[in-house]
């Protein structure tokens, strides 16, 4: 279970970390409209998009992988990927907020509507009829571990590794996290890289906003 205040359930749980005033005075959240999309090559989740592609591709990747994008929200950073060239990118989010504002990205975008959490047999059942596949050349968590407690986090990272695709090693789950998220002490799960790394050592941690490597 998410840590207390960090569900992302509801629009407002979104408001609370993601918020513009508009020049007429209207305030956005995060699926509201696609001011956090990829339609501006100016937003952060080009730069993501484009970190990862090097990262990908200096590490044995190729751009027709097969990418799952876990805590993907309304799917943007997978629109973003496409763009950038990995067309077979997929994402899993449970959020009701995001599942029902999902409209809001292209189509092609398949978010399938999941918790990541669950057994992983009935998890790669659902992805093989959402996306043709039961598995995956690479899986990025974006900054979902912050809203977890550390048992969750143990669980979720043995989970996702059984979602790689055979021959893969636990390198090609790349978890993207903040140090710390927002500026809300105490709420989320804040740690240095060393210490996210060490949550588990063979998988790869990079930084959300640098990008860099630990």
């Amino acid at each position: 279970m998410p840590r207390p205040g960090c569900t992302w359930a509801s629009r407002l749980d979104w408001l609370n970390f993601y918020r513009i005033t508009k020049a007429d005075g209207s305030v956005i959240t995060y699926g509201d409209d696609r001011t956090w999309s990829g339609d501006n090559a100016q937003n952060e989740v080009w730069v993501r998009a484009n970190a990862l592609k090097t990262f990908i591709l200096a590490n044995g990747g190729a751009l027709a992988n097969r990418i799952l994008i876990a805590g993907a929200g309304m799917g943007f950073l997978i629109e973003t990927m496409k763009l950038v060239g990995f067309a077979n990118t997929f994402g899993i989010d449970a959020s009701p907020w995001c599942q029902q504002q999902k409209a809001t990205v292209n189509n092609g975008v398949v978010l399938v509507n999941a918790d990541f959490t669950s057994a992983v047999n009935a998890l790669k059942n659902t992805f093989n009829t959402a996306t043709g596949g039961r598995d995956f050349n690479w899986i990025i968590s974006e900054s979902v571990l912050e809203s977890y407690d550390n048992g969750d986090i143990t669980a979720i990272t043995n989970n996702v590794t059984q979602l790689l695709a055979n021959g893969m090693p636990n390198s090609h789950v790349i978890h993207l996290v903040y140090t710390p998220p927002f500026n809300q002490p105490g709420l989320f799960n804040e740690k240095t890289m060393a210490q996210w790394k060490a949550m588990a050592p063979t998988h790869t941690w990079m930084n959300a906003e640098g990008y860099q490597v630990a």
